[in-house]
């Protein structure tokens, strides 16, 4: 079956896909709104006020909510790869 052997390369194209969409501020620039803005956005307004503190309280947030959507992306291509292939751990 080819669907096992494409997991890891499916995966890391998923990763780098979402990390470089929750980071990239050119292109959600031109979406905010009066009533909602992006955490980027927001922390980038942060710095520019100098309210260094919320933004380093984004950031950090941000680097958390990253790290936890990876390890569960991870998690759920390592159990779908261990169920295509028939391997129990």
């Amino acid at each position: 079956m080819l669907f096992p052997l494409l997991i890891n390369t499916l995966v890391t194209g998923l990763i780098f896909a979402f990390v470089t969409a929750m980071t990239a501020v050119s292109q959600v620039i031109f979406l905010v709104s009066p009533g909602n803005q992006f955490a980027t956005v927001l922390l980038l307004g942060w710095v520019d006020q100098g309210q260094l503190g919320r933004a380093a309280a984004m950031g950090t947030i941000l680097i958390v909510t990253l790290l936890l959507v990876i390890v569960v992306v991870l998690q759920l291509a390592k159990l779908l790869g261990n169920k295509m292939v028939g391997v129990r751990s």
